[in-house]
Formats: C-alpha cells, structure tokens, sequence
C-alpha cells in the first residue's frame, strides 16, 4: 500500500549517504536529549543537595544503564527485524512480531527491579559509600527501577519507528520530553515540592511513561506503517521473533558490557579514598567523566541507529555494494565525531568539569578522571559500527562476541 511504499522510499529510495544524514537526524535529537537527561538533572542536584547528591547518581549510573540496558534490547530487536521484514514485503508478520516484542516488555520491566533492588545496600556498601550517600541513590534508583515497563515500552515502540524510517518523529519526542521533565517537572518537584533526589528519577520516568503510552496507543489505532491489532497479543509468538531477540540481545550485551565494569571501578574508587567525605568527592569528579561519556557515544549510536534500518533492508532486498556504502559513510562520520571529542577531552577539561560542579577538591578528581577516560576515544566508533554491521546482517551472535 502507499504507507509502505513511503516507508520503502525512506529505507531504500535516496543516496547512502543523504539516507544516513537523514535517518540519523532523528536519532542525534534523541541521544543527545537523553545525554542531557544526566547533565541538566546533575545541575539541578547539585544545586540542591550539593556534592552528596552527585556522588550518590554516580555511584547509581551503572545500576541505571543496567535497567535501560533492557529498553535498548527490544528497539534494535524491532527495528532490525521489522526493517528486514519491510525488505522481504513481510508486512504481516511485521505486525505480529511488534506486538510480540510488546509483550516482551513486561518481562523486562519485572527483571530489572527483581536483579537491581535486592543488592543495591550491598553493593554500595562494597563502593565504599556512607549510609547516607546509599540512603540518597536508593531513593533515586527505586522509581526507575519500579517503572522499569514504561522505559521499555518507550524504547520498543521508538524501535518500530526506526524500522519504518521515522526516525525525526523519535527525535522532536524526545525533544519535547527533555524540555517537560527537566525545565518542568524536575525542577518542580525538587524545589517546589522539595520531593528530594528522587525528583531527578520521576521526571526521567514521566519523559519515557507519556511518550510511550501515546505511542502504543497510535501504533493499535492503525496510524502508521505497522498495523497491529489488540488480539495478536493473545497469539503464539511468531517465528520471526526469536531471531529478532537474538540480534537485540547484542545489544544487551553490549550495554551491560559498557555498564557492568563500572561496578568493580567503584569499588576501587572507594577502596583508594580515606573516607565517605573523600569517597563523596571523587564520585562528583567521576561523575564528569561519565556523562562526558555518554555525550561522546550518543553520536555513534545515533548514526548507527540510523545506519541500521536501510542496511538491515539493503541486506534483505540483496542490494551488498548498497550495504557497503552505508556502512563506509557511518564509519568516517563516528571517526570524525570521536576525534573532535578527544580534542575537547584534552584541551578544555577544567572548563567542562566546571559544568558539572566547582572547587578545588571536586577539580582534583574530576580533571584527570576527563582525561585519562578519553586517551582512546579516537577509536570509540570502532565498537559500535562493526556491532551495527554484524546486526543489520542479522547476525546476532557474532553482534554478541563484539
């Protein structure tokens, strides 16, 4: 029908290279936005709560990247297997294998509070925080944690729009969701309402829980390219999907890789301080180097989830030197972006500290901590288009050994 042949025109009907830089506009709003989350909600704690409520979201990121680890897992799912499926004119079992994946969130949504609560008092007293540093991120984990479905709802259905091309409609979402939670209802919250560190958290889940819902919603009432309808969910799983979850599930792996080594890191960072007080400070300090961090991958994840959606198709419609040349014009553009961070790591690192937090102590850690994470960002790219290749090829096992 028309919808699809738009679709189609989008994957697979413009130069490789205008496809890229039109598909990965999009998906920069977005991981840039989400990039922001972190860095404006860190001002406002700081603000508020002062070094103690930075170190206490620092010593929570790993935790939180687990959780959205979850969310990640079921968009490349989709918009990998969803996009093949366009390649192949399987339109119907595109619906079927949505609403599958929709089901798949509340398997996620109740794995991760059941893995990440439980041990959250343990593990932060292996950091090395004080009682009140782990009372703080409690607070602060427990509502993202709890709503944990809501993030994952969010993600599927932006993987959906992904496959289907519509990546600028995910971007101007999570624009408006950015602008709402954190210059409305976070600051509202934590100083209107004086809710505390866990305003931070609440907004976060209300930027994921409104888009979501509104997008499921859209997705049933039949207002875009997959038209799923309510009794597929009553339906067995479709063979597409386990092939689908095991190209997503490396990206699952590769979030976790990115996140699960920063749990024996802050153990050391603990184990090398003399107290909780030096404890709070070099957390603050670590917490630049992670957020520079995220701001440093959220290109290369925009490009290659741009990349992803046309490649998955021009693999599928046998199109290989189409493949190829996608896949050349993501490489250079990821190259590029990583050097000129490097550049930005090196040369202004006081300057970007002070984003983040002030005096000399905090400076102490947080500067040489910017540095020293950043000598090898020149081949940051190097991860994350090979796992998108290996992906869009659907190879997923190969996808997880990267």
């Amino acid at each position: 029908n028309d919808k699809n042949q738009k679709e189609i025109y989008r994957l697979a009907g413009r130069k490789p290279l205008i496809t890229i830089c039109h598909l990965m506009v999009g998906p920069i709003i977005s991981q840039v936005t989400g990039a922001l989350y972190g860095i404006i909600n860190s001002i406002w704690i700081s603000k508020k709560i002062g070094e103690k409520g930075l170190s206490a979201i620092s010593t929570e990121i790993t935790l939180e990247g687990i959780g959205r680890a979850f969310g990640y897992f079921l968009m490349i799912a989709g918009s990998t297997k969803i996009s093949q499926l366009f390649g192949r004119k399987k339109f119907e079992e595109a619906t079927q294998v949505a609403c599958d994946l929709l089901r798949c969130t509340i398997i996620c949504g109740i794995i991760v509070p059941v893995c990440i609560l439980p041990s959250h008092k343990a593990l932060c007293k292996w950091y090395g925080a004080s009682s009140e540093t782990t009372k703080l991120g409690f607070q602060y984990i427990t509502p993202l944690c709890a709503c944990s479905v809501m993030t994952c709802i969010n993600l599927c259905c932006q993987g959906f729009l992904q496959a289907e091309g519509r990546t600028m409609l995910i971007g101007l979402i999570d624009l408006i969701s950015l602008i709402v939670a954190c210059f409305g209802i976070c600051p509202l919250l934590l100083f209107g309402l004086n809710c505390g560190i866990c305003s931070a958290s609440v907004s976060t889940v209300c930027a994921d829980a409104i888009p979501g819902i509104v997008l499921t919603v859209l997705y049933f009432k039949g207002k875009f390219g997959i038209k799923p309808k309510g009794r597929q969910l009553l339906k067995g799983f479709s063979k597409n999907t386990w092939p689908a979850l095991i190209v997503g599930l490396s990206q699952l792996i590769s979030n976790l890789s990115g996140c699960i080594p920063g749990i024996p890191i802050r153990n050391l960072i603990g184990r090398s301080c003399a107290d909780s007080e030096e404890y709070d400070q070099a957390m603050a300090g670590f917490n630049v180097q992670n957020r520079v961090y995220l701001v440093s991958t959220c290109i290369c994840i925009a490009v290659t989830t741009g990349f992803i959606p046309p490649a998955s198709y021009a693999h599928a419609s046998n199109n290989d030197r189409r493949f190829l040349r996608l896949s050349f014009h993501a490489a250079w553009i990821n190259f590029a972006w990583c050097i000129l961070v490097t550049i930005f790591a090196f040369s202004i690192p006081k300057q970007i500290s002070l984003i983040f937090g002030h005096g000399d102590e905090f400076l102490h850690y947080a500067i040489p901590m910017l540095k020293n994470s950043n000598y090898t960002c020149f081949l940051r790219w190097v991860q994350f288009n090979s796992q998108a290749m290996l992906q869009a090829l659907q190879r997923g096992w190969q996808a997880m050994v990267v």
